[in-house]
């Protein structure tokens, strides 16, 4: 079981380690409700804040833990705007 936060962080480090690929976007994220776990805890700030600006998410649930369904909506939505070519319809 992964939370949202340990979701994010993975797909983050994967598209940048082994995937090659430069994340750019980013989101201000100080007016979200659980940015202060994120700010405390001292991780994932810049993984959550990558994935709220690419569209990855929509909103910070980061030590919330997703079903499967969700999971499968996030790695879609990484797929469709990364590889949208490839990208299941």
């Amino acid at each position: 079981t992964m939370t949202y936060r340990e979701v994010v962080q993975f797909l983050y480090n994967f598209a940048i380690s082994y995937l090659n690929l430069e994340l750019p976007e980013r989101a201000d994220l100080s007016a979200y409700e659980g940015i202060e776990i994120l700010q405390t805890d001292g991780w994932g700030e810049e993984a959550m804040s990558w994935a709220v600006g690419a569209g990855i998410i929509d909103r910070l649930r980061p030590n919330e833990y997703p079903a499967r369904g969700d999971v499968a909506a996030i790695m879609a939505a990484f797929a469709q705007k990364y590889f949208p070519e490839d990208a299941p319809t």
